[in-house]
């Protein structure tokens, strides 16, 4: 359980990394359209984890939130980059 705690942190603690390299990636043109990706998902992924969490919490208990929430992280980071 705590891995998966750690990894929720690890990915929590980067979030300014993330911008900063946006901003060295992208021309300051692009660099606004690119920055809402991160930021959305942010957003909602605190909406969709706090109701999913609430809703297994419930129903099993809170180490099966902790798990799946860990669970669902590690998959969004399979997810491929935008362009």
């Amino acid at each position: 359980m705590a891995e998966g705690e750690g990894a929720v942190g690890e990915c929590t603690g980067a979030t300014p990394l993330v911008f900063s390299i946006i901003g060295d990636l992208f021309s300051v043109e692009n660099r606004v359209h690119v920055a809402v990706i991160p930021g959305m998902s942010m957003g909602i992924g605190q909406l969709v984890g706090q109701a999913m969490a609430g809703y297994i919490g419930d129903k099993y208990n809170w180490c099966a939130a902790e798990y799946d929430c860990t669970v669902v992280s590690r998959l969004a980071l399979l997810l491929p980059c935008p362009p």
